[in-house]
């Protein structure tokens, strides 16, 4: 047969379409070997219970992305957070160590320290030839004003925020981008024109498709949902008149008039995003090599209106975040990996954020450090091999009196009060009867409460950054920057026989309690209530007993705050009287705005100090205060 030269032409362009199309098709079967260096996706929510997803047994509301990645993958039923709190939580993701170990153990003014030390997974796989990111919420710095220190720190790429506070703000008016600051001038951090998670998620799906060609790792540590609760409105409105609802106010976290449709439009947005990403994966064809894990940083929060307890965050177990109960560290982990990990597999054993790194080291091909307290979870992922069991998890924690916690197999200890006893006795409880810790059994198994015990002094090793008797350790620079001031040289009293005898309000959901004004250390504060609903306003008033009658020349106070407009004192007044029956303020002063420790006259003599805070310096509806004296 005859081929004319412009049939032939049109044969070969025909052809080569074909084999395009056949070739697109058939992309995966192209792929590079699934377990030769697999990408790897680390999806890290904020303040998520363990019962947050309808896969974990939440039924007030469904995560069906999520719960597709958990029907098709492994669920892990027994996997424990960092802490108990967000920057020490992160720091043991990063690092593979547990918080007697991780050098950054508190949320403070504390961050990672230059390589060498403080390596992260992300530098160990940087070397390893993958590609990294994170994206999100930085977990290397509480606060820090330098925009490269995630760069710095192993990631070739990094968007969003370095300072934690700076996070519970959903419409940032500025942003770190490799360094380069990003500013966003219709946002004003309760409102604006511009979502956080809407820049989180495009800037993810861009670096994915820009990366596809080569092993990458990506950290998404998003911030839902975390307070503020805020979430775009479509996500908040088709849940609006499914729930009683109590009005939050304005206050520390924005107004909400319907704080719990806001706190499950915030989970659907969450669920939503690991969609999308689930989504370009398939797409550019690379999810068979590619291992997804989606986590929390610890139990869910009481904030911004939300109520745990009602939404049922944490299913069976006690308490939430700031707790060691397993309410605040236990955490839903699921891992999807098609082709690797067989659908529809659960599986119980006991493993913990410092495993992460391990098991990256593991599918990226190269040995972990040997200070790491982790342990490779590629065995029970893959099904492949024996996998490794923990002799023991364990955790500290440096609020609300410092706290310790230790998780043997089924038997579970914590100890409360740290700071004053650190010897002290511990709670223990039975996992495998009591799984929500109801039970204190330490007096009936006084061996196995010894045995944990001696598990706590072993595993922590002191800090240089921070001890559970005197607290953060910092020079005078790292003071001033964190908000802490300087003490005034005067001859103050003892305050030992001093009794609180009462005080109108304070923050007990985060340990913020009246008492911590005695404590004689700057970097702890009380503060007035803020959380939940309705939080009272000025005047917020403590009365002292002095235990007895003294003179009285001059009252102390050193403010404090949280955030840069929440709780520095403007105006107090001092009543002083030998009964509780208080005449008229013997001073009423208006505060410098300062952190330094402030000196007010007085000349009164008595032994019951009622101290009223009438005004702050944003007049704004909270009173804070580190120190309170007063002098002969």
């Amino acid at each position: 047969m005859h081929v004319k030269q412009r049939d032939f032409f049109v044969f070969g362009v025909i052809s080569i379409f074909i084999c395009f199309a056949l070739c697109a098709e058939n992309a995966e079967a192209i792929e590079r070997d699934p377990q030769d260096h697999p990408n790897i996706v680390l999806i890290v929510a904020d303040d998520l219970g363990y019962n947050d997803l309808s896969c974990m047994g939440q039924t007030n509301f469904q995560t069906p992305n999520i719960d597709s990645l958990s029907a098709e993958g492994l669920r892990f039923t027994q996997f424990y957070a960092g802490c108990t709190v967000c920057a020490p939580s992160r720091a043991c993701l990063l690092t593979g160590q547990h918080t007697g170990h991780v050098h950054q153990r508190f949320n403070g003014s504390i961050q990672f320290r230059e390589d060498p030390l403080d390596i992260t997974i992300a530098t160990m796989l940087k070397d390893a030839g993958y590609s990294t990111a994170m994206i999100g919420k930085s977990g290397l710095s509480c606060n820090s004003p330098d925009g490269a220190l995630p760069n710095r720190k192993g990631f070739d790429h990094f968007f969003g925020f370095t300072s934690h506070g700076a996070a519970h703000r959903y419409y940032p008016q500025t942003l770190w981008k490799n360094g380069l600051q990003m500013t966003y001038g219709g946002n004003h951090g309760k409102e604006g024109d511009t979502y956080s998670g809407d820049l989180f998620l495009n800037e993810s799906l861009e670096w994915i498709e820009a990366n596809k060609d080569q092993p990458f790792f990506l950290h998404m540590s998003l911030q839902q949902p975390h307070a503020d609760l805020q979430v775009p409105s479509p996500y908040r409105d088709k849940f609006v008149g499914k729930f009683d609802e109590k009005p939050n106010p304005d206050g520390h976290y924005r107004a909400e008039t319907h704080p719990k449709a806001t706190f499950v439009g915030m989970i659907n947005y969450l669920d939503d995003t690991v969609g999308n990403v689930r989504k370009k994966l398939e797409e550019l064809h690379i999810a068979r090599n590619t291992l997804v894990l989606f986590t929390s940083d610890n139990g869910p929060h009481h904030e911004g209106g939300h109520s745990a307890e009602a939404l049922d965050s944490n299913g069976i177990c006690r308490g939430g975040k700031r707790d060691f109960y397993d309410g605040g560290i236990r955490v839903p982990l699921i891992a999807w990996w098609p082709g690797t990990i067989q659908s529809g597999q659960s599986s119980d054993v006991i493993s913990a954020f410092w495993d992460f790194p391990p098991t990256a080291c593991q599918l990226a091909g190269i040995r972990p450090p040997g200070e790491m307290d982790g342990l490779s979870l590629v065995p029970t992922l893959t099904g492949e091999g024996k996998q490794a069991q923990h002799d023991y998890l364990y955790w500290e924690f440096y609020e609300q009196g410092g706290k310790q916690a230790v998780r043997q197999k089924q038997w579970k200890a914590i100890r409360l009060n740290v700071n004053k006893s650190p010897d002290g006795p511990v709670e223990l409880y039975d996992l495998a009867t009591d799984p929500s810790e109801m039970q204190n059994i330490a007096t009936k198994r006084p061996e196995i409460a010894k045995r944990l015990a001696a598990i706590m002094k072993q595993a922590h090793v002191p800090s240089e950054s921070i001890s559970f008797r005197d607290g953060p350790k910092k020079n005078k620079s790292d003071q001033r920057n964190n908000g802490i001031g300087k003490r005034l040289d005067a001859k103050t009293m003892e305050r030992s026989p001093w009794k609180i005898l009462s005080v109108t309000s304070e923050s007990k959901s985060n340990g913020r309690t009246i008492d911590l004004i005695l404590d004689d250390d700057p970097q702890t504060h009380w503060h007035s209530r803020w959380d939940g609903v309705d939080p009272p306003k000025h005047p917020h008033s403590f009365i002292i007993d002095l235990s007895e009658t003294q003179t009285i020349s001059a009252a102390l106070f050193m403010s404090r705050q949280d955030q840069p407009s929440n709780g520095m004192i403007k105006k107090v007044s001092v009543a002083i009287s030998d009964t509780l029956d208080f005449d008229e303020p013997v001073v009423t002063a208006t505060l410098n705005n300062s952190r330094d420790e402030q000196r007010v006259p007085v000349a009164a003599s008595g032994r019951y100090v009622k101290v009223t805070v009438l005004s702050e310096i944003q007049d704004r509806s909270f009173a804070s205060l580190s120190e309170f004296n007063l002098e002969h």
